[in-house]
């Protein structure tokens, strides 16, 4: 106990310690808060959805996260379905038909020639053959064993010709014509070597120089019409330049002359897969002006603008019509197939969708053999330029003369 003048009443000695009291206060606190923490912190680690140390933003992001990795799982099944079909595609429609398509291009061997050798290995030709008769007496005496019967291979090299063709070419043993190839043989290496053959003797141009054009000339012309592949028809273009003779002193092609032409479709004259140039043929040339000509043409045919065989431009492959319908078509029983496979009670000993993916099948093969054999197609538009290549000498003499321009 302690006295104090100013307060007479005693005081306790727990007021001595009060200042110590906040201090236990703070670290009672400080041990709350860190027992709540760690409390928070496993019940975050308990939970497999959260991590303690990820930040809360990434929070965010797991459902983009889960939505693009369902995308990507998507588009791999949807890759893998596709390749697969593409493999049943080629493998039970594209192979199978090509395959007995070559087997039925296979050349039949001629069955039709006399000269086909039958029954080898017979002796007996009597019936067939008579026998010649030997006016010569044989000897029938026996000085050794009895050979076996030889297969006489005259008789089967015999061609059907008339009597003075036999004659003519009697037959031999094959022990005969090789003996007679090797003296020809060895006659032909005695033989001097001819000399090679003379050229053939040059000779004079039957044209005036001044009125013919030359063959192979090429002579451009401006399509009138807009060109497409896929049906047969005529074609029009207009020269657009003036074409001079050979020794080029006379214009005898004026400029503005109209070109007309052919073509033709189908599987040896149209266009077939891997080709890109169309294959025209101009017929004649008509003249605008006096003295109003009409040309005719021999196998004159279009080129491109460096003289190139055939016609450019470009070239629809029409890849969607010769697959799209047979790979739709086709996909149908696989799908069929994937359905019912899928189906969670059903009678796995009898497949009942069998008849219905047979019948799909048939119809994506049929409907690929029509639509495998479309021909590309080539658009040119009217106006662009195109070559014309003579295919003959083109004579005017004829037609023009000539004479000085002092003459009058």
């Amino acid at each position: 106990m302690q006295m104090n003048d100013e307060h007479p009443h005693p005081e306790p000695d727990e007021s001595r310690s009060s200042p110590a009291q906040p201090e236990d206060d703070i670290a009672a606190l400080e041990r709350e808060a860190r027992a709540r923490r760690e409390a928070a912190l496993l019940t975050m680690q308990e939970d497999e959805e959260n991590d303690p140390v990820q930040p809360a933003i990434n929070k965010l992001k797991k459902r983009r996260r889960g939505k693009a990795t369902a995308f990507l799982a998507l588009a791999a099944v949807a890759l893998i379905g596709l390749a697969w079909a593409g493999n049943w595609v080629y493998r039970n429609l594209l192979w199978p038909p090509g395959e007995e398509k070559r087997q039925d291009a296979a050349p039949q061997p001629n069955r039709s020639d006399y000269r086909q050798r039958t029954d080898l290995g017979a002796h007996d030709t009597a019936a067939d053959t008579p026998e010649p008769v030997d006016s010569i007496p044989r000897s029938t005496t026996v000085t050794g064993p009895e050979t076996p019967p030889e297969l006489d291979k005259a008789r089967f090299l015999v061609r059907r010709d008339n009597s003075a063709a036999a004659a003519r070419n009697p037959v031999r043993t094959r022990q005969q014509e090789m003996t007679q190839a090797t003296s020809t043989g060895q006659q032909t290496d005695t033989t001097p070597t001819p000399t090679e053959s003379s050229p053939a003797a040059v000779r004079r141009i039957p044209y005036n120089p001044d009125l013919y054009v030359p063959e192979n000339t090429a002579i451009p012309c401006s399509l009138d019409y807009r060109f497409v592949s896929d049906r047969a028809g005529k074609i029009r273009c207009t020269i657009a330049d003036d074409i001079w003779s050979a020794s080029g002193n006379t214009k005898l092609i004026e400029k503005g002359t109209t070109a007309t032409g052919i073509y033709q479709t189908g599987a040896e004259t149209g266009m077939t897969h891997g080709q890109g140039r169309a294959f025209l043929i101009i017929t004649k040339l008509r003249t605008r002006q006096p003295p109003y000509l009409d040309i005719p043409l021999v196998d004159t045919r279009a080129a491109g603008e460096l003289g190139e065989a055939g016609v450019d431009g470009w070239i629809d492959s029409h890849f969607s019509e010769r697959f799209g319908g047979a790979l739709l078509v086709g996909m149908i029983p696989d799908v069929a197939a994937w359905a019912s496979n899928s189906a969670g009670q059903k009678d796995r000993n009898t497949d009942y969708t069998e008849n219905s993916r047979q019948a799909m099948a048939d119809m994506a093969r049929t409907t690929l053999e029509n639509s495998i054999n479309i021909p590309p197609t080539v658009h040119k538009n009217q106006g662009e330029i195109i070559n014309l290549v003579t295919g003959q000498d083109i004579d005017f003499s004829g037609i023009y003369t000539l004479r000085m321009k002092n003459d009058r």
